[in-house]
C-alpha cells in the first residue's frame, strides 16, 4: 500500500482522481488524506465521493447549478471585458456570435461560457 499526500488541491473530486490515477501507475493500493478524511483507491470513484460527503456531513452531492452559473459568469465577464484582443475578435472573429463590443455584449458572453462550462461538467459528472 502507498500513501501519498495531497498539497493544494482544489476539490474533493481533482483528490479522488489522483488518488485512482496514482494506483493505477503504480498498481498497488493508494490512500491519501483529504480534509481529515482517508481516500482510498479500493473505492470506486463515486464511492469515495459518497463516502467523503457522508463524512463531511452532506448526504447528497447535489450541486446548485444556478448559483455555480453565477459564480463561473462573473468570474469570466471581467476577463472578457478586459481583454485587449475583444475589439478585434467582435470584428473579424471567425467564430460567430462573439459579441465583445459593449457592455451587455459581454455580459452575454460571460452566460455563454458559464452555460457551456456547466454542460461539460453535468457531461463528465454523469460519465464519472
Amino acid at each position: 500500500m502507498e500513501t501519498i499526500e495531497i498539497k493544494s488541491m482544489t476539490s474533493i473530486e481533482d483528490a479522488v482522481k489522483l488518488v485512482l490515477h496514482t494506483a493505477k501507475l503504480s498498481g498497488s493500493r493508494v490512500v491519501a488524506e483529504f480534509n481529515g478524511f482517508i481516500l482510498d483507491s479500493k473505492n470506486s470513484y463515486d464511492k469515495n465521493l459518497d463516502l467523503y460527503w457522508a463524512y463531511m456531513g452532506r448526504a447528497d452531492r447535489n450541486v446548485n447549478w444556478e448559483q455555480r452559473r453565477y459564480e463561473i459568469a462573473k468570474t469570466m465577464l471581467p476577463a472578457i471585458y478586459t481583454d485587449d484582443g475583444n475589439a478585434a475578435r467582435a470584428d473579424h472573429s471567425p467564430i460567430n456570435g462573439f459579441e465583445y463590443k459593449t457592455l451587455e455584449g459581454c455580459c452575454r458572453e460571460a452566460i455563454r461560457f458559464a452555460d457551456t462550462l456547466i454542460k461539460e461538467l453535468k457531461k463528465s459528472e454523469q460519465n464519472d
